[in-house]
């Protein structure tokens, strides 16, 4: 079966040891399988080529790199073993230019973390997935190894051998610092308001629902990202008017699509006993304002009332009014 394989790409000048220096060596991409063609990434979905992470691994400064590699062939030893994960737990990080997805081909994606204080690997995400991943349901089976890409670190497993290890390393390996989204037709009519959508995603759990986080006593809460191909006037005015805001509000940690689009996130919260929408709040943000798109610009909670039944009438309301 011929094979493509998604190679985030990181700066080693010696493959045995876990130090990132400044030379590349192409023989990285050879870990997995034999190369045959390189792209370059595009846009991200999740994390994207040179972004600094914060807070993963146990590790507050991370940096990702990525390209797209094409292979010939693959080590079957790690792609059968995370191939036989019983639960699909995870999205495709990046976009790439020119390629045409088939359904019947298997894509992975090998992506490298870097600690940037000690300049050093932390870890490889091995992620394999179908050609028919569209329908936005978490469509990957992905398993971290240590540097060397032989332990499984979640389950302490050697993939070559099937034998349980003891691996010890000073950073954590926990699937609660990874958090899912899934793309989705059915959105709060609300969204339509502030713009041309082009598409919109809500924070799921690994069971691939809803997920309802804790909102205090008798609540829960929903989490959107609308992403817009452009702002209409209202909302464009309320955002320039707003992110000139010496302290803007921590919105959108681990999120991030196209640097050509522009992001709203939604928060929702509802009461437990008979799931009525009480009260929200949203963050506008552009990514070539916030580059990583972990700040927006706020707009208060309110409690939807007759005045304000959505968001997106104050909105309107606080539009002309410089901050």
């Amino acid at each position: 079966m011929f094979v493509m394989a998604f190679v985030i790409l990181f700066n080693s000048c010696n493959l045995g040891n876990s130090t990132v220096g400044d030379c590349l060596d192409d023989s990285v991409y050879e870990k997995i399988g034999q190369v045959s063609k390189v792209y370059k990434a595009n846009s991200s979905a999740r994390f994207f080529t040179d972004q600094i992470i914060d807070n993963i691994f146990g590790c507050d400064n991370v940096r990702v790199s990525g390209a797209l590699v094409e292979y010939d062939s693959l080590n079957r030893e790690v792609t059968d073993y995370v191939s036989s994960l019983q639960k699909a737990n995870a999205y495709m990080h990046q976009h790439y230019e020119d390629v045409i997805y088939d359904k019947n081909k298997t894509y992975v994606e090998f992506s490298t973390y870097i600690d940037t204080r000690e300049n050093s690997i932390i870890a490889h995400e091995v992620c394999i997935f179908s050609g028919n991943f569209t329908d936005g349901s978490i469509y990957a089976k992905s398993v971290i190894f240590d540097p060397s890409v032989t332990i499984d670190v979640a389950r302490n497993i050697n993939v070559y051998t099937g034998q349980k290890v003891s691996y010890k390393s000073e950073y954590s390996f926990c699937e609660g610092d990874m958090q899912f989204f899934k793309l989705v037709q059915d959105y709060p009519d609300e969204f339509e308001k502030f713009g041309k959508i082009s598409c919109v995603y809500v924070a799921v759990n690994q069971e691939n629902e809803y997920e309802k986080g804790g909102q205090g006593e008798g609540q829960y809460s929903i989490t959107y990202y609308a992403e817009y191909e452009s702002f209409n006037d209202v909302t464009e005015l309320y955002y320039k008017n707003r992110k000139v805001q010496t302290d803007v509000i921590y919105a959108g940690r681990k999120f991030y699509v196209n640097k050509e689009m522009k992001y709203i996130k939604f928060h929702y919260v509802f009461d437990i006993a008979d799931d009525c929408l009480r009260w929200g709040l949203l963050w506008i943000s552009d990514p070539v304002d916030f580059p990583e798109l972990y700040y927006g610009t706020s707009m208060l909670g309110i409690y939807f009332c007759a005045e304000y039944p959505d968001l997106y009438s104050l909105v309107s309301f606080l539009a002309p009014a410089e901050y």
